[in-house]
């Protein structure tokens, strides 16, 4: 082949195997080659048509089999927009690691004031998409923390 070097090693064996198996004129082993190529053209067609064969058939999975996966992506999107995500997610690691936590107790995570705002609102925005929520002056885990606690396993980020 034009512009490829030559594998001199396995010429040479080529050559020894054809000897041993009784080709011994150039003719032959040629043919010999040709053979093999055909043989191996053949395979990789095989192979192609049941890549394609494969394709159509995970089609037909796709379209009768429910995607589990769609729906829990599904209830993943409302995150995936979520202001401060960096000042979110540990405030949901306080109060999941808790038994009910205050406010406060956050806040003095987060010693300077203009944190603090960002802080109030990633609480407020917490319990409004229901992750973490307020009983008795407490912050405990909301009904979706699952989802969130997955969205935060998966790593997606902006």
């Amino acid at each position: 082949m034009k512009g490829k070097k030559t594998d001199k090693q396995f010429i040479a064996q080529f050559i020894f195997d054809a000897v041993e198996n009784g080709l011994v004129t150039p003719e032959e082993m040629v043919q010999s080659a040709k053979d093999k190529i055909a043989e191996i053209d053949e395979a990789i067609k095989q192979i192609e048509a049941k890549k394609v064969l494969r394709s159509k058939l995970v089609d037909i999975v796709a379209e009768f089999e429910p995607s589990k996966n769609k729906e829990e992506e599904a209830k993943l999107l409302p995150f995936l927009n979520m202001p401060y995500p960096d000042i979110c997610a540990p405030i949901y690691k306080i109060v999941k690691d808790s038994l009910g936590v205050t406010s406060d107790y956050i806040f003095s995570k987060y010693a300077k004031d203009s944190l603090q705002e960002v802080a109030t609102f990633c609480i407020k925005y917490l319990i409004e998409l229901e992750i973490i929520q307020l009983r008795a002056g407490l912050l405990y885990l909301g009904k979706k923390f699952p989802e969130y606690e997955t969205f935060l396993s998966i790593g997606i980020t902006k």
